[in-house]
Protein backbone atom coordinates (compact mmCIF):
# COMPACT_ATOMS: atom_id res chain seq x y z
CA UNK A 1 0.00 0.00 0.00
CA UNK A 2 1.24 3.60 -0.82
CA UNK A 3 2.16 5.68 2.07
CA UNK A 4 2.57 9.75 2.16
CA UNK A 5 6.77 8.52 3.32
CA UNK A 6 7.29 6.63 -0.14
CA UNK A 7 9.18 8.06 -2.97
CA UNK A 8 9.38 6.37 -6.31
CA UNK A 9 11.73 7.70 -8.66
CA UNK A 10 12.91 5.76 -12.55
CA UNK A 11 16.26 5.11 -12.86
CA UNK A 12 16.55 7.60 -15.03
CA UNK A 13 13.47 9.93 -15.97
CA UNK A 14 14.41 12.21 -19.31
CA UNK A 15 15.15 10.58 -22.68
CA UNK A 16 18.35 11.68 -23.91
CA UNK A 17 20.33 10.43 -27.05
CA UNK A 18 23.50 11.38 -25.09
CA UNK A 19 23.34 8.01 -23.02
CA UNK A 20 23.75 4.56 -23.81
CA UNK A 21 20.51 2.70 -24.90
CA UNK A 22 20.54 0.80 -21.26
CA UNK A 23 20.77 4.26 -19.40
CA UNK A 24 18.00 5.67 -22.07
CA UNK A 25 15.70 3.24 -22.09
CA UNK A 26 15.83 2.01 -18.62
CA UNK A 27 14.15 -1.65 -17.53
CA UNK A 28 14.84 -0.68 -13.82
CA UNK A 29 12.52 1.62 -11.49
CA UNK A 30 14.85 3.03 -8.50
CA UNK A 31 12.63 2.86 -4.83
CA UNK A 32 13.80 3.88 -1.97
CA UNK A 33 17.53 3.54 -3.01
CA UNK A 34 16.06 -0.49 -4.13
CA UNK A 35 16.12 -1.19 -7.96
CA UNK A 36 13.16 -3.25 -9.09
CA UNK A 37 12.85 -5.00 -12.49
CA UNK A 38 10.61 -4.12 -14.76
CA UNK A 39 9.00 -4.93 -18.20
CA UNK A 40 8.64 -1.57 -20.39
CA UNK A 41 7.53 -2.84 -23.58
CA UNK A 42 5.07 -0.57 -24.54
CA UNK A 43 2.49 -3.07 -25.06
CA UNK A 44 2.46 -4.43 -21.74
CA UNK A 45 2.17 -0.52 -20.61
CA UNK A 46 -1.14 -0.26 -22.75
CA UNK A 47 -2.67 -3.29 -21.92
CA UNK A 48 -2.27 -1.93 -18.07
CA UNK A 49 -3.56 1.38 -18.86
CA UNK A 50 -6.54 -0.65 -20.33
CA UNK A 51 -7.21 -2.50 -17.48
CA UNK A 52 -6.82 0.63 -14.99
CA UNK A 53 -9.61 2.20 -17.24
CA UNK A 54 -11.67 -0.85 -17.25
CA UNK A 55 -14.53 0.18 -14.98
CA UNK A 56 -15.95 -3.76 -14.47
CA UNK A 57 -12.99 -4.48 -12.67
CA UNK A 58 -12.22 -4.05 -8.70
CA UNK A 59 -9.35 -1.52 -8.17
CA UNK A 60 -8.04 -4.23 -5.91
CA UNK A 61 -7.41 -6.53 -9.18
CA UNK A 62 -6.65 -3.47 -10.94
CA UNK A 63 -3.51 -2.97 -8.74
CA UNK A 64 -2.73 -7.14 -8.44
CA UNK A 65 -2.47 -7.35 -12.02
CA UNK A 66 -0.66 -4.15 -12.39
CA UNK A 67 2.22 -5.39 -10.16
CA UNK A 68 2.18 -8.86 -11.78
CA UNK A 69 2.36 -7.43 -15.68
CA UNK A 70 4.78 -4.36 -14.93
CA UNK A 71 7.39 -5.78 -12.15
CA UNK A 72 9.33 -8.62 -13.33
CA UNK A 73 9.96 -9.92 -9.84
CA UNK A 74 8.97 -7.99 -6.39
CA UNK A 75 7.05 -5.32 -6.16
CA UNK A 76 7.76 -1.94 -4.24
CA UNK A 77 5.35 -0.54 -1.53
CA UNK A 78 5.09 2.50 -3.64
CA UNK A 79 4.31 0.48 -6.73
CA UNK A 80 1.55 2.68 -8.02
CA UNK A 81 4.02 5.82 -7.56
CA UNK A 82 6.72 4.04 -9.70
CA UNK A 83 4.74 2.80 -12.33
CA UNK A 84 2.91 6.46 -12.68
CA UNK A 85 6.55 7.73 -12.76
CA UNK A 86 7.75 5.22 -15.39
CA UNK A 87 4.72 5.86 -17.75
CA UNK A 88 5.02 9.77 -17.94
CA UNK A 89 8.84 9.63 -18.63
CA UNK A 90 9.86 11.76 -14.97
CA UNK A 91 7.05 14.15 -16.22
CA UNK A 92 4.98 15.45 -13.23
CA UNK A 93 1.40 14.68 -12.93
CA UNK A 94 -1.18 17.09 -14.55
CA UNK A 95 -2.85 19.06 -12.41
CA UNK A 96 -6.34 18.84 -13.81
CA UNK A 97 -7.62 16.49 -16.42
CA UNK A 98 -9.20 18.85 -18.80
CA UNK A 99 -9.96 17.49 -22.39
CA UNK A 100 -8.41 14.96 -23.31
CA UNK A 101 -6.89 15.01 -26.77
CA UNK A 102 -6.41 11.62 -27.25
CA UNK A 103 -7.50 7.75 -26.03
CA UNK A 104 -4.59 5.46 -26.67
CA UNK A 105 -7.59 2.64 -27.23
CA UNK A 106 -9.85 4.41 -29.03
CA UNK A 107 -7.10 5.85 -31.14
CA UNK A 108 -5.69 3.02 -31.49
CA UNK A 109 -5.90 2.18 -35.30
CA UNK A 110 -4.94 5.89 -35.99
CA UNK A 111 -1.87 5.57 -34.13
CA UNK A 112 -0.98 2.37 -35.87
CA UNK A 113 -1.63 4.06 -39.13
CA UNK A 114 0.52 7.24 -38.57
CA UNK A 115 3.40 4.89 -37.16
CA UNK A 116 2.93 3.38 -40.79
CA UNK A 117 3.34 6.47 -42.74
CA UNK A 118 5.60 8.65 -40.30
CA UNK A 119 8.41 6.18 -39.24
CA UNK A 120 7.58 3.16 -41.51
CA UNK A 121 6.80 0.87 -38.06
CA UNK A 122 4.67 -1.84 -37.84
CA UNK A 123 3.46 -1.89 -34.71
CA UNK A 124 2.05 -5.29 -34.96
CA UNK A 125 5.38 -6.25 -35.20
CA UNK A 126 7.70 -3.92 -33.35
CA UNK A 127 8.40 -4.23 -29.66
CA UNK A 128 9.07 -1.01 -28.62
CA UNK A 129 10.45 0.29 -25.45
CA UNK A 130 7.75 2.94 -23.62
CA UNK A 131 9.78 5.66 -24.04
CA UNK A 132 10.52 5.07 -27.25
CA UNK A 133 6.77 5.20 -27.70
CA UNK A 134 5.49 8.13 -26.14
CA UNK A 135 9.02 10.19 -28.11
CA UNK A 136 7.79 8.49 -31.33
CA UNK A 137 3.93 9.39 -30.62
CA UNK A 138 5.16 13.16 -29.74
CA UNK A 139 5.99 13.41 -33.24
CA UNK A 140 2.97 12.32 -34.14
CA UNK A 141 1.30 14.94 -32.73
CA UNK A 142 3.56 17.46 -34.59
CA UNK A 143 3.18 15.98 -38.09
CA UNK A 144 0.05 15.55 -40.30
CA UNK A 145 -1.07 12.68 -39.98
CA UNK A 146 -4.43 10.13 -39.32
CA UNK A 147 -4.00 10.79 -35.42
CA UNK A 148 -3.19 14.43 -35.80
CA UNK A 149 -6.51 15.08 -38.04
CA UNK A 150 -8.45 13.16 -35.59
CA UNK A 151 -7.44 15.59 -32.82
CA UNK A 152 -7.63 18.51 -34.41
CA UNK A 153 -11.35 17.33 -35.12
CA UNK A 154 -11.75 17.48 -31.32
CA UNK A 155 -11.14 21.15 -31.05
CA UNK A 156 -12.68 22.18 -34.44
CA UNK A 157 -14.46 25.20 -34.52
CA UNK A 158 -17.56 24.03 -35.83
CA UNK A 159 -19.42 27.87 -36.16
CA UNK A 160 -16.56 28.35 -38.40
CA UNK A 161 -17.08 25.92 -40.91
CA UNK A 162 -19.02 26.22 -44.57
CA UNK A 163 -21.13 22.75 -43.85
CA UNK A 164 -21.41 23.28 -39.88
CA UNK A 165 -23.69 19.94 -40.06
CA UNK A 166 -20.84 17.92 -41.57
CA UNK A 167 -18.42 19.24 -39.57
CA UNK A 168 -20.31 18.79 -36.46
CA UNK A 169 -20.92 14.51 -37.58
CA UNK A 170 -17.14 14.38 -37.61
CA UNK A 171 -16.42 16.37 -34.38
CA UNK A 172 -18.79 13.54 -32.57
CA UNK A 173 -17.43 10.73 -34.20
CA UNK A 174 -13.67 11.67 -33.56
CA UNK A 175 -15.28 12.48 -29.73
CA UNK A 176 -13.72 10.04 -27.08
CA UNK A 177 -16.36 8.58 -25.74
CA UNK A 178 -17.04 7.67 -21.85
CA UNK A 179 -15.67 4.42 -20.61
CA UNK A 180 -19.15 2.34 -20.16
CA UNK A 181 -19.85 -0.94 -17.87
CA UNK A 182 -21.03 -4.29 -19.80
CA UNK A 183 -24.00 -3.60 -17.00
CA UNK A 184 -24.70 -0.66 -19.28
CA UNK A 185 -23.55 -1.79 -22.35
CA UNK A 186 -26.21 -4.42 -22.13
CA UNK A 187 -29.06 -1.98 -20.35
CA UNK A 188 -28.79 0.03 -23.54
CA UNK A 189 -28.82 -2.67 -26.14
CA UNK A 190 -31.82 -4.08 -24.75
CA UNK A 191 -33.41 -0.59 -24.90
CA UNK A 192 -32.76 -0.16 -28.44
CA UNK A 193 -33.86 -4.09 -29.72
CA UNK A 194 -36.88 -3.28 -27.92
CA UNK A 195 -37.01 0.53 -29.54
CA UNK A 196 -36.65 -1.15 -32.85
CA UNK A 197 -39.53 -3.56 -32.06
CA UNK A 198 -41.68 -0.92 -30.86
CA UNK A 199 -41.82 -2.39 -27.25
CA UNK A 200 -42.52 -0.77 -24.21
CA UNK A 201 -39.05 0.02 -22.04
CA UNK A 202 -41.02 1.02 -18.94
CA UNK A 203 -39.65 -2.06 -16.88
CA UNK A 204 -36.57 -1.60 -18.06
CA UNK A 205 -36.02 1.90 -16.82
CA UNK A 206 -38.02 1.24 -13.51
CA UNK A 207 -35.33 -1.58 -12.91
CA UNK A 208 -32.20 0.92 -13.84
CA UNK A 209 -34.02 3.44 -11.28
CA UNK A 210 -34.39 0.79 -8.38
CA UNK A 211 -30.75 -0.11 -8.66
CA UNK A 212 -29.89 3.46 -8.44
Amino acid sequence: RLTRRASAQSTMIDFSLSRTKKKALPDTVEVNGSVYDIRPGFRNILKILRLQNDPDVLDGHKAELLCRWFFDGEAPEAWAEAFGHFVRAGDEPELSAGERDFDYEFDAPEIYASFRQLYGIDLMDEDLHWWQFRALLGGCFLCRCALSEKIRLRHLDVSKCEDKAAAQRAKDAAAIPDAVGIDERLLTEQVRERLLRGESIEDLIRSEGDAL
